[in-house]
């Protein structure tokens, strides 16, 4: 239902010039990274979030080492978990990552360090 009286005092106050309406500012052309990307540290055995455009030129913020990029879809294991951080630093060093966006076919990683050589093998094959 629309108040009449409203509408009416409304357009009194913006003939007074008591009542501005301000236009919707336009967002700006470039807003920054849309998202953030992951890259660890195998020296630290951390896991850090770094913008997209930053992408391979980053320092440990921890130990000064270098940042190495993982991709969108990598879950770091724990710290203390040296096994797990050997087995991931193992497949990045073969040219894998963790990159899951659109795959059709996604890789399904070892479980642990034991099957490494012979996941390896098969996807040589």
């Amino acid at each position: 239902m629309v108040n009449h009286e409203k509408l009416r005092r409304m357009e009194l106050r913006k003939t007074s010039g008591t009542r501005n309406i301000n236009r919707p500012i336009p967002p700006p052309s470039h807003r920054g990274p849309r998202y953030l990307v992951a890259h660890a540290c195998f020296t630290c055995r951390k896991s850090f979030k770094v913008p997209g455009k930053d992408i391979g030129s980053n320092l440990c913020p921890e130990c000064r080492g270098d940042l190495v990029f993982m991709g969108r879809a990598f879950k770091a294991p724990k710290q203390s978990n040296k096994r797990e951080w050997r087995k991931i630093q193992a497949l990045i060093e073969r040219g894998y990552n963790f990159n899951a966006y659109r795959q059709s076919n996604p890789l399904n990683y070892p479980k642990n360090l034991a099957d490494l050589k012979a996941f390896f093998s098969e996807i040589a094959d």
